[in-house]
């Protein structure tokens, strides 16, 4: 029987590519309100009519009626059958695809009918349960919120357990979804969402893939998540993404809050504009989904010690993402669920919303305020500890920030970038070996293709002694040979900046030339005089390298 790549695999691949940057592997497009425009790859025109548009992550062409998502363009545009393109992305991007046999794939279907069949059923416990009803009133959650967040309720694993039986569904498909746990002697199924308010966790797309709780009583545990599934993994969701999409699109911002009603309640004064991770840290999953918006993000914490860290773990994934970075932080104990009970309003959560601060200021102020700064030792480790802030960020944010540091601690910039321009630099120019310039510099030039022009202009094959066939791949244009694969396999850190990428490739003639230099020296057998003029001329081309060397690591941003 054929197999088919299982439907969680397509949507995890839709979810974790952002069309707008596929589209523009393959042709120029420029932005145009809120979408972006271009000459339609799929027929001749000279006026833009080709569309994409990263909110609904689709294409559609008004000239020749083209359209769809990320995967039938790339289906169209490289002519390959539906099964290739998907593996092609998700080789490009790097996900794992899994596959299934084609009567699974229906049974697949039945399962995300599971997790909505009970999703109703544990609405309408709801419904009928007074206590539940009475702590959401206590809490402020209005009915328009309950029946918006499709709120639910669980008070025992046993009801459970008879719903299912009574639903013809089996046990085992329970535990495989994450609604029943199976005791340690494997002989016994039971629910951990009993007594708990339930809250039903929708994919991007508005399916329901997991439930959480909150406890009515004294467990521990106040809040729990279903275990991760075929369908749901909690470092790659947020809770209420599918009801924020169109606002954060259309604002600009995301506000990421810690907990379920959180967001319940934002929504419910009007701003949408909201997610929470699931219980968890920040992942670095979530960061990649993060960048996708293209937008700023505010991570709108407790003020508390917990609240912080949180927060500066957060900031540890999403500054070396180029994402811009708001903080607020809610004082007094308080969080945004208990500001709403109280009384406040959209304009008074909005405006301490708007007033959030700069994310890496705040992540500086904070890795320095322990320090007294009076004591010329402890102001010298304040300067490293900033400093690290400041190196998590792409090369051309940090002149600003360092600035920032050298108005907070009063200090010359020379004190506080030489050290580090020293580093940076060093980290750059100085590799042992030609394969890593190589691997380095044909990596960066597939991830950031307006590489490719500088590659071409000051590199030809002979330059190369390792990958010279992957570098004639990239030259001319087959991005998607064996040989780009096999590199794409490399963890290794991108030259981000042209500077940078220009660097590598200036230290890579050097030490081309001075091997040459060393050959010609060692060369016994070769004319006197015609080895004096080799090595002057090859003496020549590593001077002028240097000198260009030397002003392309002045002009690095720090």
């Amino acid at each position: 029987m054929e197999s088919l790549i299982d439907r969680s695999s397509l949507s995890l691949l839709k979810e974790s590519i952002d069309i707008v940057d596929v589209v523009s592997h393959y042709i120029d497009i420029r932005k145009s309100g809120k979408s972006f425009k271009a000459r339609c790859p799929f027929h001749n025109e000279k006026t833009p009519s080709f569309f994409v548009s990263p909110h609904h992550q689709s294409y559609h062409c008004f000239g020749c009626g083209a359209h769809g998502d990320v995967i039938e363009f790339v289906k169209n545009i490289e002519n390959l059958p539906f099964i290739d393109a998907v593996k092609t992305l998700a080789d490009r991007y790097g996900i794992e695809l899994q596959f299934t046999k084609e009567e699974e794939t229906s049974q697949l279907g039945d399962k995300f009918a599971i997790l909505e069949k009970v999703n109703s059923w544990f609405i309408s416990n709801l419904k009928g349960s007074d206590v539940a009803l009475q702590y959401l009133k206590s809490r402020g959650v209005s009915d328009l919120s309950i029946e918006k967040f499709q709120l639910g309720y669980l008070a025992s694993s046993q009801e459970l357990l008879d719903f299912l039986k009574s639903q013809y569904i089996k046990f085992q498909d329970g535990a495989e979804l994450g609604l029943l746990s199976i005791s340690e002697d494997g002989k016994r199924y039971f629910s951990s969402l009993y007594n708990r308010i339930i809250f039903p966790i929708f994919n991007s797309t508005g399916r329901v893939v997991a439930f959480g709780g909150r406890t009515l009583g004294n467990h521990p545990a106040k809040y729990i998540n279903s275990p991760n599934t075929p369908f749901f993994h909690k470092s790659k969701i947020f809770y209420g993404q599918n009801f924020a999409n169109s606002s954060i699109y259309k604002s600009g911002i995301v506000h990421i809050v810690e907990g379920y009603l959180d967001v319940v309640m934002l929504h419910q004064i009007g701003i949408e504009n909201v997610i929470a991770p699931l219980g968890t840290a920040l992942t670095q999953e979530q960061g990649y989904i993060l960048k996708k918006y293209k937008a700023k993000v505010n991570l709108a914490f407790d003020g508390d010690s917990a609240g912080i860290n949180a927060i500066k773990r957060a900031l540890d994934i999403l500054l070396p993402l180029e994402i811009e970075t708001r903080v607020t932080l809610f004082e007094n104990g308080k969080d945004p669920a208990q500001l709403v009970q109280e009384g406040a309003t959209f304009e008074e959560v909005q405006k301490l919303l708007d007033s959030s601060q700069d994310g890496v200021k705040f992540y500086i102020d904070q890795n320095i305020s322990g320090f007294n700064l009076s004591n010329p030792y402890e102001k010298s480790r304040a300067i490293a500890k900033a400093n690290e802030v400041i190196s998590k960020l792409p090369f051309r944010y940090r002149e600003e920030y360092s600035k920032y540091i050298d108005r907070l601690l009063s200090v010359g910039r020379v004190e506080i970038l030489y050290n580090r321009r020293i580093r940076d630099k060093e980290a750059i120019s100085n590799r042992e070996f030609f394969g890593y310039s190589e691997v380095a510099l044909l990596r960066s030039a597939i991830e950031n293709p307006q590489f490719i022009d500088i590659l071409r202009s000051n590199i030809d094959l002979n330059d190369f002694n390792f990958y010279r066939e992957h570098l004639k791949d990239i030259l001319d244009g087959n991005l998607e040979s064996e040989n780009i694969r096999w590199l794409l396999h490399f963890d290794i850190e991108l030259l981000s900046s042209k500077e940078e990428f220009e660097i590598e490739i200036v230290n890579l003639l050097i030490r081309k030339f001075t091997n040459l230099k060393k050959d010609i020296s060692q060369n016994s057998g070769m004319d006197f005089q015609k080895k004096v003029l080799e090595l002057r001329k090859i003496q020549n081309e590593i001077n002028r390298l240097n000198k260009r060397k030397r002003r392309l690591i002045e002009q690095i941003p720090i």
